[in-house]
């Protein structure tokens, strides 16, 4: 706050610094002024006060003026002349060293000028003429250098107006030495690029800002305004539009002056309305609108001779803009509106540089134009107070992004984000109810044996806690595997691997693994062991979305899922801790990495042809994998055997392989098989 408060105290330093500080020089008087002492002075001299007048004369040589007009000034206030038609002035400049050169700064003459020193036309702007078809007129203001041949020099300036509802010499000419004028014409040049320059900058800023975010309709209007007073500030003060491009139209440039008279007016109203809506009045927002609307047609429609006369209401519609919106500000800030204090400050002096311009314009007072001054003001606080609003939008979001985080974080224990990059969604927020995709993937299914058993002896929160701490260890596991958990099935799992099927079957393993050390720990504890089934399978699935409207959840459906499944059931029959389909097999990339064993064929539930089984033994203590890596051979024959009906032959192998391994739970299940299939009763195998 403090730095802008600097910033802003700096900036009007360094306007005040540019503009001119008057010698004390008399004004003239009789049509004469003395300038005795202008060569030990760097300050320019205006040449206001009478100068000599005549009506209706474009020569004025050794004749009596009609009168002494106050210049600047309107020949026609007090409406002793007409506005329109054509003079003389002349100023007699005494008290110039002879032989010294001097420069005169000549602003725009109301509307065309020829400026005189001893018969030779020293500078001009437009056509003077003694009518509206022979006169052309153009505004821009510039300096003339000459060379005082007496110590009594007389300037005679012809001025025509037949395009304008006020003329004559509206601003002051200045003389001073060369390096002084010089030095101070440039200034003014330099002050007039500095407010374009910020206007323009400022404009682009805002009408960029709204381009890329459509609800700061307060940013458009700002915009819009700025560029509105760029287009009049170069066609005013110093005409630099005229200055940049001489041939640049006088009635489009004066078009472009008059501007804010009824667009600028226009913004400005909904500029404000946008800031404060709940204080503004809509009915006067569409009625000034309208009238805004109206005088604007008036003077992009009319010729400038007729439009300009419509100046005056111009600024009155201006003014009554500005004055609802200070009590609207006024309104905003007792209900303490967000940077209400700082508009309703930035408004007041607006208000007041308005007034002066207004006043000025009509040669009330004589001052200069402040309306670009007072906007630079109101540039800056508006500035300041959008940075803390943009300031406390910041903080917002940064609130809002860290929430964020955390709610996203929060919802992948619920979705996991994976199923949203499969739906080619990049939030939650896109999901929409049947969103569905098609990929191949493959199924695990993980489940607690005898998980009801442990249930009954232990209480609601004991069984929350037992599965948490068991989930805690083996579902990082799936994670590191490149696989994600897509549902808990009450003391089961459901994983998907959407990368490799061998990172499945590694994970499987894994898990198994990770099982053996979770019973280490509960055996210190004092608990049992617990014991995990895994069954895969790989295939085609479908994720996506089902429920209703306002209650959805992810799934998967495929036939995939459900052999996965039946995997799974199937280890509780073999004893066995991981059984994959022989499809999933035969699409691993390194089948030698791991250590099988064929369960055969066997139809699943919902299935109508048979599946080949395969039991992993790679997660199985060494003790026991050796016997069955030992007893491998032997197992799958008599599993050739059986699925060839020769019983007897199936049940002698699998005797050989209990004899070597007794815990084999296939192959006593095979044996039950095989005697059903026989229908006889079991023997001694002595």
């Amino acid at each position: 706050m403090k730095k802008m408060y600097l910033l802003l105290s700096l900036t009007f330093l360094f306007l005040a610094v540019n503009l001119h500080a008057d010698y004390s020089v008399l004004p003239a008087s009789g049509g004469v002024i003395d300038l005795t002492g202008i060569d030990d002075t760097d300050a320019v001299i205006p040449l206001k006060g009478e100068w000599g007048f005549f009506w209706k004369q474009l020569t004025a040589e050794d004749e009596q003026p009609d009168a002494f007009i106050k210049v600047p000034g309107n020949w026609a206030e007090g409406s002793r002349y007409s506005p329109g038609g054509y003079a003389t002035y002349y100023l007699e400049l005494r008290g110039l060293s002879r032989g010294e050169l001097y420069k005169l700064y000549i602003p725009e003459s109301v509307s065309a000028y020829e400026l005189y020193l001893r018969g030779d036309m020293i500078a001009s702007n437009g056509t003077v003429g003694t009518g509206r078809k022979t006169s052309r007129p153009v505004f821009l203001p510039k300096t003339v250098l000459f060379k005082a041949q007496e110590s009594s020099e007389t300037l005679y300036l012809q001025v025509s107006n037949f395009h304008y509802r006020k003329s004559g010499i509206w601003r002051d000419l200045y003389i001073a030495p060369p390096n002084v004028l010089s030095s101070y014409y440039q200034r003014k040049i330099l002050l007039d690029s500095f407010l374009l320059g910020l206007l323009a900058f400022v404009a682009v800023y805002h009408l960029s800002l709204y381009m890329f975010r459509k609800e700061e309709r307060s940013a458009l209007y700002f915009g819009l305004i700025c560029l509105i007073l760029f287009f009049r500030q170069m066609t005013t003060g110093e005409q630099l539009l005229t200055y940049i491009f001489p041939a640049f139209p006088w009635e489009i440039a004066r078009r472009l002056e008059f501007l804010p008279f009824s667009a600028a007016a226009a913004f400005s109203v909904w500029y404000f309305n946008s800031l404060y809506p709940f204080e503004y009045s809509k009915r006067f927002l569409k009625v000034y609108t309208v009238i805004a609307a109206l005088m604007g047609c008036i003077f992009i429609l009319l010729p400038v001779r007729i439009s300009n006369h419509f100046i005056m209401t111009g600024e009155m519609i201006i003014f009554a803009g500005l004055l609802y919106s200070l009590f609207v500000v006024v309104m905003a800030f007792t209900h303490k509106r967000n940077g209400a204090a700082l508009i309703l400050m930035s408004i007041g002096v607006l208000l007041v540089t308005v007034v002066n311009d207004i006043l000025y314009s009509n040669q009330i007072v004589m001052s200069i134009y402040l309306v670009p001054y007072g906007f630079i003001f109101f540039i800056f606080t508006q500035s300041l107070m959008l940075s803390r609003r943009f300031a406390y939008s910041f903080r917002t979001i940064e609130d809002l992004t860290i929430n964020l985080k955390d709610f996203n974080k929060s919802l992948s224990r619920f979705v996991p984000f994976q199923f949203l990059e499969y739906l080619n969604k990049n939030s939650i927020l896109e999901v929409e109810l049947g969103d569905q995709t098609l990929k191949n993937m493959t199924i695990l299914f993980a489940d607690i044996r005898s998980f009801t058993t442990l249930s009954e002896v232990m209480t609601p929160e004991e069984n929350f806690k037992f599965l948490n701490s068991f989930l805690s260890q083996v579902v990082p596991v799936i994670r590191e595997g490149g696989g994600f958990v897509d549902k808990f099935i009450g003391d089961g799992i459901m994983a998907l691997f959407p990368q490799s099927t061998d990172e499945g079957l590694n994970t499987a393993v894994s898990l198994q693994r990770a099982v053996h050390k979770y019973n280490e720990a509960r055996a210190r504890a004092g608990y049992i062991d617990i014991c995990l089934g895994i069954g895969l399978h790989t295939g085609g699935l479908m994720l996506g979305t089902i429920g209703e409207s306002d209650r959805m959840e992810t799934t998967v459906i495929s036939d995939t899922v459900n052999i996965a499944s039946r995997m799974e059931q199937l280890t509780k029959q073999f004893g066995a801790s991981i059984i994959i389909s022989d499809e999933l097999y035969q699409s691993l990339e390194h089948p030698e990495d791991f250590e099988t064993r064929k369960l055969g064929s066997t139809i699943v539930k919902g299935k109508r042809h048979p599946i080949i089984v395969i039991e992993i033994l790679d997660s199985l203590s060494e003790r026991e994998k050796e016997l069955k890596m030992k007893t491998r051979e032997t197992f799958e024959q008599g599993i050739a055997c059986y699925e060839t009906f020769r019983i007897k032959e199936a049940i002698a192998k699998f005797h050989e392989v209990l004899n070597v391994n007794p815990s084999d739970s296939a192959a006593s299940l095979f044996i039950s098989k095989c005697l059903e299939a026989e229908c006889i009763e079991p023997e001694d195998p002595s």
